[in-house]
């Protein structure tokens, strides 16, 4: 048995009225052994781009992984 379940109508749900939603700017890639950084993956905003202590704020974490054996990518 494949666990799979086949329906020949909809299947209807309800979903609850208030969902949180949790946004990430960002993704790590961990070594599963160690839970050492290999990658890390920036969503960039636009807080990101114009000058302010957000701005100063992604430089200074962009510079410090640029400056270590992690993988770094802007998207």
């Amino acid at each position: 048995s494949s666990g799979a379940v086949l329906t020949s109508a909809p299947v209807y749900v309800n979903l609850p009225v208030a969902v949180d939603v949790e946004r990430q700017s960002f993704i790590e890639i961990r070594d599963r052994a160690d839970r050492q950084l290999i990658t890390a993956i920036e969503l960039l905003s636009p807080s990101n781009k114009r000058s302010g202590p957000d701005r100063e704020q992604y430089v200074a974490k962009r510079r410090q992984l640029l400056n270590s054996p992690v993988h770094f990518v802007e998207i």
